[in-house]
Protein backbone atom coordinates (compact mmCIF):
# COMPACT_ATOMS: atom_id res chain seq x y z
CA UNK A 1 0.00 0.00 0.00
CA UNK A 2 2.82 2.44 0.84
CA UNK A 3 4.36 1.80 -2.59
CA UNK A 4 1.03 2.65 -4.23
CA UNK A 5 0.73 5.89 -2.24
CA UNK A 6 4.29 6.86 -3.15
CA UNK A 7 3.54 6.06 -6.80
CA UNK A 8 0.49 8.34 -6.68
CA UNK A 9 2.66 11.10 -5.22
CA UNK A 10 5.24 10.59 -7.99
CA UNK A 11 2.57 10.76 -10.70
CA UNK A 12 1.11 13.92 -9.10
CA UNK A 13 4.61 15.40 -9.10
CA UNK A 14 4.95 14.45 -12.79
CA UNK A 15 1.67 16.20 -13.63
CA UNK A 16 2.79 19.35 -11.83
CA UNK A 17 6.27 19.30 -13.40
CA UNK A 18 4.88 18.59 -16.86
CA UNK A 19 2.45 21.49 -16.66
CA UNK A 20 4.96 23.94 -15.19
CA UNK A 21 8.07 22.93 -17.15
CA UNK A 22 6.88 21.39 -20.37
CA UNK A 23 8.50 18.96 -22.75
CA UNK A 24 11.78 20.78 -23.41
CA UNK A 25 12.95 20.71 -19.80
CA UNK A 26 11.47 17.22 -19.43
CA UNK A 27 13.66 15.97 -22.29
CA UNK A 28 16.72 17.58 -20.72
CA UNK A 29 15.78 16.08 -17.35
CA UNK A 30 15.31 12.67 -18.92
CA UNK A 31 18.73 12.83 -20.54
CA UNK A 32 20.16 13.98 -17.20
CA UNK A 33 18.47 11.03 -15.51
CA UNK A 34 19.81 8.51 -18.05
CA UNK A 35 23.36 9.88 -17.95
CA UNK A 36 23.15 10.18 -14.14
CA UNK A 37 21.79 6.66 -13.81
CA UNK A 38 24.51 5.24 -16.06
CA UNK A 39 27.23 7.08 -14.13
CA UNK A 40 25.73 6.12 -10.76
CA UNK A 41 25.35 2.48 -11.69
CA UNK A 42 28.87 2.23 -13.01
CA UNK A 43 30.55 4.19 -10.23
CA UNK A 44 28.41 3.54 -7.12
CA UNK A 45 30.18 0.31 -6.11
CA UNK A 46 33.56 2.01 -6.53
CA UNK A 47 32.46 5.13 -4.61
CA UNK A 48 30.95 2.98 -1.84
CA UNK A 49 34.25 1.14 -1.42
CA UNK A 50 36.19 4.41 -1.53
CA UNK A 51 33.90 5.98 1.10
CA UNK A 52 34.28 2.87 3.25
CA UNK A 53 38.10 3.06 3.01
CA UNK A 54 38.31 6.83 3.54
CA UNK A 55 35.77 7.21 6.33
CA UNK A 56 35.70 3.80 7.97
CA UNK A 57 31.93 3.72 7.53
CA UNK A 58 30.43 0.36 6.78
CA UNK A 59 27.00 -0.87 5.99
CA UNK A 60 24.68 -1.85 3.24
CA UNK A 61 23.54 1.77 2.84
CA UNK A 62 26.89 2.94 1.39
CA UNK A 63 26.13 1.81 -2.20
CA UNK A 64 22.77 3.54 -1.95
CA UNK A 65 24.39 6.76 -0.72
CA UNK A 66 27.03 6.57 -3.46
CA UNK A 67 24.35 5.89 -6.07
CA UNK A 68 22.31 8.91 -4.95
CA UNK A 69 25.30 11.25 -4.76
CA UNK A 70 26.50 10.41 -8.26
CA UNK A 71 23.08 10.31 -9.89
CA UNK A 72 21.85 13.54 -8.35
CA UNK A 73 25.11 15.36 -9.03
CA UNK A 74 25.16 14.45 -12.72
CA UNK A 75 21.43 15.07 -13.19
CA UNK A 76 21.70 18.46 -11.44
CA UNK A 77 24.62 19.56 -13.62
CA UNK A 78 22.84 18.57 -16.83
CA UNK A 79 19.62 20.22 -15.68
CA UNK A 80 21.45 23.49 -15.05
CA UNK A 81 22.87 23.37 -18.56
CA UNK A 82 19.37 22.72 -19.94
CA UNK A 83 17.96 25.69 -18.03
CA UNK A 84 20.65 27.91 -19.50
CA UNK A 85 19.95 26.54 -22.98
CA UNK A 86 16.21 27.05 -22.61
CA UNK A 87 16.75 30.62 -21.51
CA UNK A 88 18.98 31.25 -24.52
CA UNK A 89 16.60 29.59 -26.98
CA UNK A 90 13.40 30.90 -25.35
CA UNK A 91 11.39 28.27 -27.18
CA UNK A 92 7.65 28.03 -26.85
CA UNK A 93 6.06 24.85 -28.15
CA UNK A 94 2.33 24.35 -28.73
CA UNK A 95 1.23 25.07 -25.13
CA UNK A 96 -1.01 22.12 -24.29
CA UNK A 97 1.11 19.66 -26.32
CA UNK A 98 4.25 20.89 -24.56
CA UNK A 99 2.59 20.44 -21.15
CA UNK A 100 1.12 17.02 -21.99
CA UNK A 101 4.44 15.83 -23.38
CA UNK A 102 6.16 17.13 -20.26
CA UNK A 103 3.73 15.23 -18.03
CA UNK A 104 4.23 11.97 -19.94
CA UNK A 105 7.99 12.24 -19.93
CA UNK A 106 8.18 13.25 -16.24
CA UNK A 107 5.91 10.28 -15.43
CA UNK A 108 8.31 7.96 -17.24
CA UNK A 109 11.31 9.48 -15.45
CA UNK A 110 9.60 9.21 -12.07
CA UNK A 111 8.62 5.59 -12.65
CA UNK A 112 12.16 4.63 -13.67
CA UNK A 113 13.69 6.39 -10.67
CA UNK A 114 11.14 4.87 -8.28
CA UNK A 115 11.66 1.38 -9.69
CA UNK A 116 15.45 1.75 -9.37
CA UNK A 117 15.11 3.05 -5.80
CA UNK A 118 12.85 0.13 -4.91
CA UNK A 119 15.43 -2.27 -6.37
CA UNK A 120 17.97 -0.92 -3.87
CA UNK A 121 15.55 -0.97 -0.93
CA UNK A 122 14.57 -4.55 -1.75
CA UNK A 123 18.21 -5.66 -2.08
CA UNK A 124 19.11 -3.96 1.22
CA UNK A 125 15.96 -5.38 2.84
CA UNK A 126 15.01 -1.91 4.10
CA UNK A 127 11.32 -2.65 3.64
CA UNK A 128 9.66 -5.90 4.68
CA UNK A 129 8.59 -8.24 1.90
CA UNK A 130 4.97 -7.67 2.94
CA UNK A 131 5.29 -4.06 1.73
CA UNK A 132 6.00 -5.29 -1.77
CA UNK A 133 3.40 -8.08 -1.58
CA UNK A 134 0.62 -5.69 -0.49
CA UNK A 135 1.22 -3.26 -3.36
CA UNK A 136 -1.12 -3.35 -6.34
CA UNK A 137 1.36 -1.41 -8.49
CA UNK A 138 4.59 -3.23 -7.56
CA UNK A 139 4.22 -6.04 -10.15
CA UNK A 140 3.98 -3.38 -12.88
CA UNK A 141 6.83 -1.10 -11.78
CA UNK A 142 9.25 -3.75 -10.49
CA UNK A 143 10.72 -4.61 -13.91
CA UNK A 144 11.10 -0.99 -15.08
CA UNK A 145 14.40 -0.26 -13.33
CA UNK A 146 16.16 -3.49 -14.33
CA UNK A 147 14.84 -3.20 -17.91
CA UNK A 148 16.09 0.37 -18.14
CA UNK A 149 19.48 -0.70 -16.81
CA UNK A 150 19.61 -3.58 -19.33
CA UNK A 151 18.76 -1.14 -22.12
CA UNK A 152 21.42 1.29 -20.91
CA UNK A 153 23.88 -1.62 -20.64
CA UNK A 154 23.20 -2.55 -24.25
CA UNK A 155 23.63 1.06 -25.37
CA UNK A 156 26.58 1.81 -23.09
CA UNK A 157 28.73 -1.34 -22.77
CA UNK A 158 30.67 -0.34 -19.63
CA UNK A 159 27.41 -0.35 -17.62
CA UNK A 160 26.53 -3.90 -18.70
CA UNK A 161 27.58 -5.87 -15.59
CA UNK A 162 26.60 -3.26 -13.01
CA UNK A 163 23.68 -5.17 -11.49
CA UNK A 164 25.90 -8.21 -10.93
CA UNK A 165 28.55 -6.02 -9.25
CA UNK A 166 25.96 -4.48 -6.95
CA UNK A 167 24.43 -7.85 -6.09
CA UNK A 168 27.92 -9.19 -5.24
CA UNK A 169 28.50 -6.13 -3.02
CA UNK A 170 25.15 -6.63 -1.23
CA UNK A 171 25.91 -10.34 -0.74
CA UNK A 172 29.28 -9.43 0.80
CA UNK A 173 27.67 -6.90 3.15
CA UNK A 174 25.03 -9.45 4.17
CA UNK A 175 27.77 -11.97 5.04
CA UNK A 176 29.70 -9.46 7.18
CA UNK A 177 26.55 -8.43 9.06
CA UNK A 178 25.47 -12.03 9.73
Amino acid sequence: MIIDILLLIILSWALWKGVTRGLFIAVASFLGFIVGLAAALKLSAWLAQWLQQQTGWSGSWLPFLAFLLIMLGVAFALRQMANALETMLDMALLGWANKLGGFLLYSFIGLLAFSSLLFFTKQMQVLPESTFASSASWPYIEPLGPRAISFIGAAIPFVKDTFQQLEVFFAGVAKTQA
